[in-house]
């Protein structure tokens, strides 16, 4: 059957894919004649969906590490694109089919009718291995941002157009009961939508970033129809589940002739840390098959989880409780490359960057550090041990969106940020006394560590940067590295277009000078670390 082809299917074989889609397995009446549908071909999407650009390749200064994990890009990358090109076929599908079934509805046949059927039908069968396909590429691959931002887009259009089907056949079942109808053949679905992320209070959706479609079946027509209202459900609330004072902006008409509606909703309270949803309901009037109906609809879905932040300093524990819903859902364990890819979409998310057009995304290597550091390279990462691992990789991240230039260094490479003492080793290995790396220390969550050559060569130092060399000083951490002759050189570490990495070593004053700001001062150490002298 399909489900067990889906299970065993071989994501390593790139024609694996094609021929899944292009055939599959349907459970069809077997009274019924199949239909066989013409092949569309497209044209390959990838100008609509950039791929991010590489940084141009520096002369060789120092490499360290074994090669990264294989990350597959150009299988993955043909696959997602095969599954574009289905998704835009079906869009034309399904325009097909609505047009066809409204016709037939004027003057139906049963022989025609079953045709329809069948081909409706076999389209919803094949989305939803089309879905389990994103499933499987989601939990079996290391994808890039971009990948991942294409893996969503697709998952909502598939899901959109499943909704759409659904209809359809419907709309075919109740004609051959010849029963009226008393329900509206339709459907609420959130067309488009900007969750999961953290907004803050008294923030603002933009114009197009939250959008209600209202779906109909093919001869079905609305004839009069409510405002739409948007309903935030807040999670662990004890009497405060659907706060009318949580938001406004969230009652909205409907564009009718788009059959759409958009909320450019404000945040006006936080959630309490707590993770919220929104949902919406409209009451509309329907004439369906020579018949007038009424009734209310409610979201099919509710939308992704959010987490309202009244303060920057929730934002750490904000993020926890997204991820974790965004990573696990409802499992308890999930393979490590799933986890990864969620990692991933947060990652980019939490640094404000484009998915499609990235600055720094975390690389391999940054993923090969985590997967040992919390896993011991465990295929398998398991809920109860999401917490230990947040306490440390929140902090580091908490540091890079909210202390000031710290993002900016490591958009630059000039904080390397996850690596070993060993690596750190390799990395400085026949540098000469001065050349210093920045990186997050493994003992301190959300602390930097300096380590640095001394004054003789391989003489390697580890200097931990303490709260009062910088915030309770009021310099910032370039400033702190301006002040101290320990530190002449710096590693701005960069990716090979092969993925090897690379470091290139640079004067201090060079990189950091555009953030020089002031004077700074106070040599302190830390525990485990060496002092400055």
């Amino acid at each position: 059957g399909s489900q067990a082809l889906t299970m065993s299917m071989d994501l390593d074989d790139p024609e694996i894919l094609t021929t899944f889609l292009d055939i599959g397995d349907f459970p069809i009446d077997a009274n019924f004649d199949l239909s066989q549908l013409d092949d569309v071909t497209f044209d390959p999407v990838q100008d609509h969906f950039a791929m991010p650009q590489p940084i141009a390749p520096q002369p060789p200064v120092q490499t360290f590490s074994p090669p990264p994990p294989q990350t597959n890009a150009n299988t993955s990358t043909e696959r997602i694109n095969s599954l574009l090109q289905h998704q835009h076929a079906q869009d034309t599908q399904i325009r097909l089919l609505r047009e066809k079934q409204k016709n037939l509805f004027a003057s139906p046949t049963n022989e025609d009718l079953r045709k329809l059927y069948v081909e409706e039908k076999e389209l919803f069968n094949q989305l939803e291995q089309e879905l389990q396909a994103l499933d499987i590429l989601n939990a079996q691959t290391l994808l890039t941002p971009g990948e991942l931002h294409r893996v969503d887009y697709l998952r909502n259009e598939f899901q959109l157009q499943m909704h759409q089907l659904q209809l359809y056949i419907h709309e075919i079942e109740q004609l051959n009961l010849g029963q009226v109808l008393t329900k509206p053949i339709a459907s609420l679905v959130i067309a488009r939508q900007p969750f999961p992320n953290v907004p803050s209070k008294g923030s603002q959706l933009g114009e197009d970033e939250l959008v209600v479609q209202l779906l109909t079946g093919a001869s079905t027509v609305v004839s009069a129809c409510s405002a739409i209202k948007g309903i935030i459900t807040t999670e662990n609330t004890q009497g405060r589940a659907n706060d009318e004072k949580a938001i406004s902006g969230n009652t909205q008409p409907l564009d009718h002739s788009l059959l759409k509606a958009k909320f450019p909703i404000t945040f006006e309270e936080g959630t309490r840390r707590n993770a919220a949803r929104m949902r919406f309901i409209v009451e509309v009037q329907l004439q369906q098959m020579g018949h007038t109906t009424t009734g209310t609809l409610e979201s099919v879905n509710n939308s992704s989880p959010f987490v309202v932040m009244t303060n920057q300093k929730q934002w750490e524990g904000c993020e926890k409780t997204l991820l974790l819903r965004d990573a696990f859902g409802s499992s308890l364990e999930i393979s490590w490359l799933q986890f990864a890819n969620a990692l991933q979409r947060q990652f980019i998310r939490a640094t404000r960057q484009e998915p499609q057009n990235n600055s720094r995304c975390l690389s391999s290597f940054d993923f090969a550090y985590l997967h040992d550091k919390f896993l011991a390279n465990r295929n398998v990462f398991l809920q109860r041990e999401y917490e230990a691992f947040w306490n440390w990789y929140g902090k580091c991240i908490q540091v890079i969106r909210y202390q000031r230039h710290i993002g900016q260094l490591w958009q630059e490479g000039l904080l390397y940020g996850f690596m070993t003492r060993e690596e750190v080793d390799m990395a400085l290995s026949g540098e000469p006394p001065g050349t210093f790396v920045l990186r997050f220390s493994e003992r301190h969550a959300g602390q930097i560590g300096i380590a640095y050559v001394g004054a003789q060569v391989n003489s390697i130092k580890h200097y931990l940067v303490q709260p009062n060399d910088t915030a309770a000083s009021k310099v910032t951490l370039p400033d702190f590295l301006r002040e101290k002759p320990q530190f002449a050189h710096m590693l701005q570490f960069t990716l090979l277009p092969t993925g090897v990495p690379q470091f290139r070593r640079l004067p201090k004053d060079q990189v950091l000078g555009p953030l020089y700001s002031r004077r700074a001062g106070g040599d302190t150490t830390g525990t485990g670390y060496d002092p400055l002298v």
